[in-house]
């Protein structure tokens, strides 16, 4: 894939309109999370920005910076969930939108997504939904609950320690089995905080799912530590162009023992990418060797630090995003996964692969 280029891949919100001149490379640069920005002042900001900036641009400029305008918007409303009415009223006169207005409750037939009303434990929501939809993962961790009682399971562990993670995700997965109610990240936000930024709770997912494959590891359940050492990792090498996988579970299998794992991770800690590149990292990471399919997707949007995550189930994908239910956007083929994260810039960071099913 290409490296991210200033005109395609809108930045963050800026800390004020007169920061953004449009020449910058911004896209890296922190956005305020939506819970700090309460009433969407930084999101008017912005808009204003770019609409200055564009207004004073003339000839080729002012055709780029067009695209890069309607590229803010677009996402705006696709991963923030902004309606229409509110982005124009932030475009037209700076009104502050206001808290997102699309659904964020889950409709009745799809999938229950998680609450995430602070907008800062996506990383974590999106992990669980990967964890949960996997066929593999999913039976054998129900498996070990239902063999083993464990020292996480009926005594209290000690604050964001192994067991407190496992803890977690036990609880987690008990909310999951109910098949109602409103999903919470909150108790996983709590023991895996020491992986977040102290300062803004925000975390990485490859870095949970490294910490509960540790986690798991050191469980006092050998049925536990059996599902832990079915969590295989491993980190391609950022390359210029979309890696074959063929290429990666060869090379990297050995060294990482990928070869027989429930679910292989694949950390990928490429620079932020232009929209075709991003295109052709999704469509690479559904090349998976014979007794494996990809299993999830988990996403990363860079200009508002935000998790999104594609699961598979029955053959296409589902999509969920906590600050937001999108219904227009579920039973995708990998194809269409492809081409929605290209338009949202929501660029691969985790891809797992599962057993084949």
């Amino acid at each position: 894939p290409r490296v991210l280029e200033e005109d395609v891949a809108p930045p963050a919100p800026p800390a004020s309109p007169e920061t953004d001149g449009g020449d910058d490379d911004d896209a890296a640069a922190p956005a305020p999370a939506v819970a700090d920005d309460k009433d969407g002042a930084a999101v008017a900001a912005l808009l204003q920005a770019r609409k200055k900036t564009y207004e004073a641009a003339t000839g080729v400029a002012r055709v780029r910076l067009g695209f890069r305008l309607e590229a803010t918007r677009r996402q705006l409303a696709g991963v923030a969930g902004f309606s229409e009415a509110q982005i124009d009223g932030c475009f037209e006169d700076g009104t502050a939108p206001g808290r997102p207005k699309a659904c964020r409750e889950t409709p009745a037939g799809f999938p229950r997504g998680f609450a995430n009303a602070r907008a800062r434990t996506c990383w974590l929501s999106a992990l669980a939904q990967a964890l949960w939809h996997d066929p593999g993962f999913r039976a054998a961790f129900d498996a070990a609950l239902a063999t083993t009682e464990t020292r996480e399971a009926t005594k209290p562990p000690p604050p964001r320690s192994p067991a407190a993670k496992v803890d977690a995700l036990i609880r987690c997965w008990a909310a999951f089995h109910k098949d109602e109610g409103i999903l919470k990240a909150d108790a996983l936000a709590e023991a895996f905080g020491d992986v977040a930024d102290p300062a803004s709770g925000y975390g990485d997912a490859a870095e949970a799912y490294c910490a509960l494959r540790s986690a798991l590891d050191q469980s006092d359940s050998i049925e536990l530590r059996e599902v832990g050492n079915g969590l295989r990792y491993a980190p391609p090498t950022p390359t210029e162009r979309a890696p074959s996988f063929a290429d990666v579970w060869r090379d990297l299998g050995p060294v990482f023992d990928l070869e027989g794992g429930t679910l292989v991770a694949f950390d990928l800690q490429w620079p932020p990418l232009d929209a075709p590149s991003v295109r052709a990292l999704v469509l690479a990471c559904g090349e998976a060797p014979d007794g494996y399919a990809l299993s999830s997707l988990i996403c990363y949007h860079h200009s508002t630090r935000h998790y999104v995550v594609f699961v598979r189930v029955d053959g296409s994908f589902l999509y969920f995003n906590d600050l937001h239910h999108d219904a227009a956007h579920q039973h995708l083929s990998l194809d269409a996964v492809s081409a929605l994260c290209g338009d949202r810039f929501l660029q691969p960071r985790l891809a797992l692969h599962g057993r084949a099913v």
